[in-house]
């Protein structure tokens, strides 16, 4: 007699048939088929732990390697050792983007604090998203949204005070950067009060409250970087310490979008997939540079799911630290070197750091 059966009673109806056909030709046999019984136990016990088995990382050895060189000391004093649920669901949680309404609230009333203001003649200027939001790489707990207000009528560039006479720079603008920083400021302080406002090394902060985040203002000039009779234009400010900083946020914002188009869209949820494993893992390497060291990874390597692309992300983090080929790593933007001693870049030693705190957390 027919009866209904379900899914995992399909193996056991294929034996029972087998059963049969061996007793029309003699007698049971017990032994054979507890043998039978077991074999597709085995198989299937094999199956589960094929599909759910995880790659092991490389190690990543201290400082620069070659080929033949052998596995430093590793310090993780800096990094707590914590475990990671190494399920596909759980990294697909931390593709999610994060909260957008709040970014856009925020960005909102910063361009309303600037339009309200009334601006000497000729300080003309722009406000744009730069960093996590504006890139589309940001994830839960992320709070501070990076505005650049930028003015284009005063530029600054890298030509040699003896050269500058060919390209026509014999004068100086109608206002210097630091007068453009203080009109910004005011334009803050005037709208949002004294209370909300301070004054930080490199922006001006613009604290929060139930409506809006945290917001960092960069007032900054355009900069020129000249190849030639070419030239690149990016941004330049400084700091209160009188450091100058230049950098491209326009280019570091197109090129992470050309990436994740060649990346069939997977290479800015994996950016979220690491920085939340950068949280997990303990590091304070900063979201910048964490997008910087995935952009210079093969695109090939960023596969339709994610824990085989987080193995091969930092798999080849781990070679190029290992075989030095990380010093030569770029920024995002394609314009400068990401790792040196200007503010723009990082130190060798934390990112190593950083990879390393990848393979524990993976590892363990």
């Amino acid at each position: 007699m027919a009866r209904a059966e379900t899914p995992s009673a399909t193996s056991n109806t294929r034996f029972a048939r087998g059963r049969s056909r061996r007793r029309s030709a003699g007698p049971p046999d017990l032994l054979e088929d507890v043998a039978l019984w077991i074999g597709q136990i085995n198989r299937l016990f094999c199956r589960k732990r094929h599909m759910t088995r995880r790659p092991q990382l490389g190690r990543v050895y201290a400082g620069h390697a070659g080929p033949s060189a052998r596995p430093g000391p590793c310090r993780y004093s800096e990094y707590r050792r914590t475990s990671v649920p190494k399920t596909e669901q759980q990294l697909s949680a931390w593709s999610r983007q994060g909260a957008q309404q709040g970014s856009a609230t925020t960005y909102a009333s910063i361009r309303a604090a600037l339009a309200r203001h009334a601006w000497p003649r000729g300080m003309d200027h722009q406000v744009y998203l730069q960093g996590s939001y504006a890139n589309a790489t940001n994830i839960r707990g992320d709070s501070d949204v990076d505005i650049v207000v930028e003015t284009q009528n005063v530029f600054y560039h890298n030509i040699p005070l003896h050269l500058r006479h060919q390209y026509g720079f014999t004068g100086h603008g109608p206002y210097t950067w630091m007068q453009f920083r203080a009109e910004v400021q005011r334009a803050l302080l005037h709208y949002y009060g004294a209370n909300s406002v301070s004054d930080g090394n490199k922006s001006i902060k613009v604290y929060g409250n139930t409506n809006r985040l945290n917001a960092d203002v960069v007032p900054c000039n355009a900069y020129r970087h000249y190849q030639g009779d070419l030239y690149t234009q990016g941004i330049t400010f400084w700091t209160r310490d009188g450091v100058q900083v230049v950098n491209f946020p326009r280019h570091h914002r197109d090129n992470g979008a050309l990436k994740n188009d060649a990346c069939s869209m997977r290479y800015k949820p994996n950016v979220r997939v690491l920085k939340n494993a950068r949280n997990k893992a303990g590091s304070a390497l900063a979201s910048y540079f964490l997008e910087c060291l995935a952009y210079n990874v093969p695109s090939h390597c960023f596969e339709p799911r994610f824990a085989p692309t987080f193995c091969n992300v930092v798999n080849h983090l781990v070679a190029a630290s290992n075989d030095g080929t990380l010093v030569s790593f770029r920024c995002q933007n394609a314009r400068q070197p990401l790792f040196g001693n200007e503010l723009h870049q990082v130190d060798l030693q934390s990112a190593q750091g950083f990879i390393r705190a990848l393979v524990d957390l993976w590892n363990s």
